[in-house]
């Protein structure tokens, strides 16, 4: 599995993801090029995994490794550097990246996963239906960080699964909340 570092584009009124865009450039290179970028302590020496901020100084300096250019409409936009998992296809390009919020169901016995529900409702509206969820200092839902579920805060998203109905059988199971980010490819 390869790993590819990428810039997100996030609208500042709602702060949805409008668009990803791939970066044709080691994490090695990002960080002599971005000198000033701090890494989280959890995050790796030489390695970018975590989400960072950009300033329009530094999306300017990473401009010339984008395999595509940005919006760059600062009013409307904020930047992230990011990390993702690339599953792509030989000869396949990831156009962006979809997302949205997963509801996983697990035995309690087994701990096995035995479901993913995709839920409708997108991840920046999630919040008024989970508002006691325990979340980081920065009162986002991680990407790809699982979050233990209430059976109140089961009934309030059950409305909002896509396709399918839950087992519901909260003595055999437990749910988890996940955001997702899905690379989207090019025909």
């Amino acid at each position: 599995m390869k790993l590819v570092r990428s810039i997100e584009e996030y609208r500042k009124s709602d702060k949805a993801l409008n668009k990803g865009y791939i970066l044709n450039i080691t994490p090695k290179e990002i960080l002599k090029i971005l000198d000033d970028l701090k890494l989280y302590e959890d995050d790796y020496k030489d390695e970018i995994y975590d989400q960072y901020d950009l300033t329009e100084q530094q999306i300017q300096k990473l401009k010339p490794f984008l395999k595509e250019n940005l919006n760059e409409d600062f009013n409307i936009y904020l930047y992230q550097l990011t990390c993702h998992n690339e599953q792509l296809v030989e000869k396949k390009t990831i156009k962006y990246f979809a997302e949205f919020i997963s509801l996983n169901e697990f035995d309690k016995e087994t701990g096995d996963i035995q479901n993913h529900y995709e839920l409708t409702v997108p991840p920046n509206k999630i919040f008024p239906y989970i508002e006691d969820i325990i979340l980081d200092d920065d009162d986002t839902l991680e990407d790809y960080e699982l979050y233990e579920l209430t059976e109140i805060q089961i009934q309030k998203l059950k409305p909002f699964v896509k396709n399918n109905f839950l087992n519901e059988n909260i003595n055999k199971f437990k749910y988890y909340l996940q955001h997702v980010r899905k690379p989207i490819y090019e025909d």
